[in-house]
């Protein structure tokens, strides 16, 4: 469907949803060459947006991918094979490995994608999050729309997608789960038309506002700006 706006905008923070399972950052913590995600901090950007203090997430090394998606792939890969193995041990590769040693289970996980998938948190007052499909906004949305966070501590969630395929935006604009033609665009990442079921009960409810950013402004800002913060190009 086409779209009015490019924006989206209204105040979600009474909103709130399960928090995130803590089994997941448990198994992540275990996974070898795990670190907390450095924020770069963009003073010219905050500067130029008006704004006191800015910070970008920095995925530049993350597991030599140069991006967060493999933390939910891997914690998703385990939950399958956990699922289907019987294994019940503690949420790790080691105690995984070695209960399909000595079970065995016949298994091979196979994926179909030139892309990737995870979760991410920062903690500025606004919270931008960049939506393909939506999951990794949803994982910000149970982040910070989780119960015990008080309101006066939750930001404002805003998700970026392109305006070539603009599926989160559209389907906030109208309510509902809608799918739009997607395009070509440099953001191939985010090029998604169709919202994740599993993600969009969290985008209705929890978040605050959408954008939709052309191909231009996309490149223009990882060239000037992000680079003056340091901040390597990503995946």
């Amino acid at each position: 469907m086409p779209l009015k706006e490019p924006w989206y905008a209204r105040d979600a923070r009474d909103w709130t949803g399960a928090a995130p399972d803590a089994a997941a950052a448990e198994f992540h913590r275990r996974l070898p060459g795990y670190a907390p995600t450095p924020l770069a901090e963009a003073p010219d950007l905050a500067a130029e947006l008006g704004v006191g203090r800015l910070f970008v997430k920095d995925e530049s090394a993350r597991f030599d991918l140069r991006a967060f998606k493999f933390l939910g792939a891997s914690w998703a890969g385990f939950r399958a094979v956990a699922r289907r193995s019987g294994y019940a041990g503690p949420a790790g590769l080691d105690g995984l490995r070695a209960f399909l040693a000595t079970a065995g289970s016949g298994l091979a996980l196979v994926t179909a994608t030139d892309g990737n998938h995870g979760r991410a948190v920062a903690r500025p007052a606004l919270v931008s999050v960049p939506a393909g499909v939506g999951s990794l906004a949803q994982a910000a949305i149970a982040h910070y729309r989780r119960p015990d966070l008080p309101r006066a501590a939750r930001p404002r969630l805003l998700s970026a997608e392109p305006d070539t395929a603009a599926c989160v935006l559209a389907s906030l604009a109208a309510g509902s789960m809608v799918s739009v033609p997607t395009g070509t665009t440099v953001m191939n990442g985010l090029n998604c038309g169709t919202v994740s079921s599993l993600a969009w009960p969290y985008l209705r409810g929890g978040m605050d506002a959408a954008i939709a950013v052309d191909d231009a402004a996309a490149a223009a800002a990882i060239a000037s700006r992000l680079s003056s913060a340091c901040v390597p190009r990503g995946r």
